[in-house]
């Protein structure tokens, strides 16, 4: 069961990430850098929160509606009884997007979406390794500066992974600041 709801989910991120793109009236590529709170406290107390880091698209239609795409990476390290742990995880993250009709300069927006989450937590000293790939949502708000072709933004998103409480649990709190840069803005018919 989950396997199948892993696997329609990356198809439709996939057929939504190439068919999308000819229809959309402005394309952001950009890079952004959050700071991610876990809320599951076992997550949370033994690697603490930190920084992620990640790469995004945007397109936007002229009727407010968009869809972003992102791809985030967290590391964590800890040494514990004398091991060190690592913790490596990736997140593909697709949300639909509305912009908020705002200032010329200004674009709030709200989305929702899903996620697609793998994590890897490894002891370094004694070799073993845990996986997990989970299927979660996502909730989020920003709010962007559109400067010609340079656009930075601020967001805060939340995660969660229903189907995590038995793995790694990469739900939580989303906080970040990005830059995207727009391509050239197609002509409406």
């Amino acid at each position: 069961m989950k396997t199948k709801i892993i696997s329609r989910a990356a198809l439709f991120l996939a057929a939504l990430f190439f068919s999308l793109p000819a229809l959309a009236m402005e394309t952001e590529l950009g890079v952004d850098v959050n700071y991610f709170d876990p809320t599951n406290d076992v997550l949370r107390d033994f690697y603490k929160s930190g920084v992620s880091y990640g790469l995004n698209n945007h397109l936007w239609w002229g009727n407010g509606f968009g869809l972003g795409t992102d791809f985030e990476y967290f590391s964590a390290t800890r040494a514990y009884a004398g091991d060190h742990f690592v913790l490596n995880a990736f997140s593909l993250e697709s949300c639909f997007l509305y912009s908020l009709r705002g200032d010329r300069l200004l674009r709030p927006y709200l989305g929702a979406g899903i996620s697609l989450n793998y994590g890897q937590d490894r002891n370094k000293d004694g070799g073993k390794t845990a996986r997990d790939f989970e299927f979660g949502y996502l909730l989020n708000a920003g709010l962007e500066f559109k400067v010609k072709w340079f656009r930075p933004y601020i967001q805060i998103g939340y995660r969660t992974l229903p189907g995590a409480e038995q793995g790694i649990d990469l739900s939580g709190w989303i906080t970040g600041l990005g830059i995207n840069f727009g391509l050239p803005a197609k002509k409406p018919n």
